[in-house]
């Protein structure tokens, strides 16, 4: 359910897509068969976020410091989806088919409906998101307020209100550190401030609580999907005692950025969603069946064990006790063991 939360928290971000210097539904909104890829990346430097108006240099040439993945958003036919016909039904016409997100686009605007979580779940904002304005340009804000629910069969729901500001709040040159040397690109700069209130019943109720975002991203004239996109975000959940900050960063992943990208043979692990109350996905780039995956309690005790076989690796944690675990790979080979951690709420 968790995950639901996060799904919606990413569309409110407006993170998923692009836009060019004038943005309008021809040139930008997605349509059925498009696809585009992006990278992860982190930063230990601030970014330049104050810097707006025409004419204005962004230099991040030593802001980016690692790449930690790919992933690709593959846009499809709503009525091609399980569940589809429900979101068409209320003007979709445009879908993320990982997540299920569905879109409605028309000339004057791309409006977000909802989505349909793999738990059964169903998200339907009956007030939509509008997270694109057509045209908009430089100097360009709109304020939209949106309401609506996610339904659980077995849970509850969850109830959902917000406010979404977006602005082109520059226009100008961006500075990336390609190899093998820095390149310039003219971009427009779109920001988006979503603040979100959740109120939960039933056994949702105690993810009551809000979850705030600030979101940066910078596109090419020309070009539909940005060149780069980072946000903040803060999610605070009282009756978890969760109160959360977050930063996230990606680059288009046709450009060759001049950063340490994680090769094939460094491990890496990554789990998600973390919090998680119902299943965790392990990532890793590694599946040597001479890996060897545990979890452990905080305080050591074994909890789960496998061989890593798989690069995802999901597991359901329905009948955990609540508290942080830690999850390990170990290559029996040499012996080197990797470690992170995740929370189960």
């Amino acid at each position: 359910m968790k995950r639901n939360v996060y799904l919606i928290l990413g569309w409110l971000c407006i993170s998923a897509f692009g836009f060019a210097q004038t943005l309008t539904q021809s040139a930008n909104a997605p349509v059925p068969g498009e696809s585009h890829t992006v990278k992860g990346a982190d930063t230990t430097n601030a970014l330049p976020n104050t810097i707006t108006g025409s004419g204005v240099t962004w230099n991040l040439t030593s802001a980016i410091t690692t790449n930690t993945r790919v992933v690709t958003d593959n846009w499809v036919s709503p009525s091609s989806l399980p569940g589809g016909l429900l979101f068409v039904g209320m003007g979709s016409n445009v879908c993320l088919s990982d997540s299920s997100m569905f879109l409605k686009s028309s000339s004057t605007k791309l409006e977000y409906l909802g989505n349909i979580g793999r738990d059964g779940s169903v998200t339907q904002f009956t007030n939509s998101v509008e997270v694109m304005h057509f045209p908009f340009t430089i100097g360009n804000s709109y304020t939209d307020n949106f309401s609506g629910k996610m339904i659980s069969p077995t849970m509850g729901t969850l109830n959902i209100t917000g406010t979404i500001n977006v602005v082109a709040d520059g226009q100008g040159t961006l500075i990336l550190p390609i190899n093998p040397t820095p390149t310039n690109f003219s971009v427009l700069r779109v920001k988006s401030n979503t603040k979100m209130l959740v109120t939960g019943t039933g056994t949702l109720s105690m993810l009551t609580g809000t979850i705030n975002s600030v979101d940066y991203q910078f596109f090419k004239t020309g070009s539909k999907f940005p060149l780069l996109n980072y946000s903040y975000s803060k999610i605070n959940i009282p009756l978890l005692g969760l109160n959360q900050t977050g930063f996230d960063m990606t680059y288009d992943a046709s450009l060759t950025i001049n950063v340490p990208e994680l090769s094939n043979n460094t491990p890496y692990l990554f789990v998600f969603p973390n919090p998680s109350q119902h299943q965790i996905s392990i990532q890793t780039n590694q599946n040597n069946p001479n890996y060897k995956l545990q979890i452990f309690s905080i305080n050591g005790q074994s909890i789960f064990k496998d061989k890593l076989n798989t690069e995802t690796y999901n597991i359901n944690i329905d009948q955990w006790s609540k508290g942080i675990y830690i999850i390990q790979i170990t290559d029996e080979t040499n012996n080197q063991t990797y470690s992170t951690k995740f929370i189960k709420e």
